[in-house]
C-alpha cells in the first residue's frame, strides 16, 4: 500500500507549544482536524504571535495524541511556538 505523501523525520529543539486540540478518531479526523485549523486555531494565533492576522505567524505544528486505543480516539493538536513573553491565552 503506498502512501499518498513523503513521509520525512527531522529534528527540532525542544519547544514550547500554545495550542488547542479536539479529541477525535480516524473517522472523524478528515473533519475535525481542518475544522480545528481554520474555523478555531488560526483566529487565535495573532494572541500567540503578537503579529497581525495577514502577516505570516510563524512555526505551527499538529501533533497527535493517542487517546484510547480500544476506541481508537486521539487528541489532535493545533499548536505554535509562542513569541517572547506571550502569557498563554484564556
Amino acid at each position: 500500500m503506498s502512501t499518498p505523501f513523503q513521509v520525512t523525520v527531522s529534528e527540532r529543539a525542544p519547544a514550547t507549544l500554545y495550542g488547542l486540540f479536539v479529541r477525535t478518531d480516524m473517522n472523524k479526523a478528515g473533519t475535525d482536524c481542518p475544522h480545528l485549523w481554520e474555523n478555531v486555531f488560526f483566529p487565535r494565533m495573532p494572541e500567540i504571535s503578537k503579529k497581525a492576522l495577514d502577516e505570516l505567524q510563524g512555526e505551527s505544528y499538529g501533533v497527535s495524541v493517542m487517546g484510547d486505543m480500544e476506541k481508537g480516539t486521539f487528541e489532535y493538536w493545533a499548536a505554535m511556538v509562542p513569541a517572547p513573553g506571550v502569557a498563554l491565552p484564556e
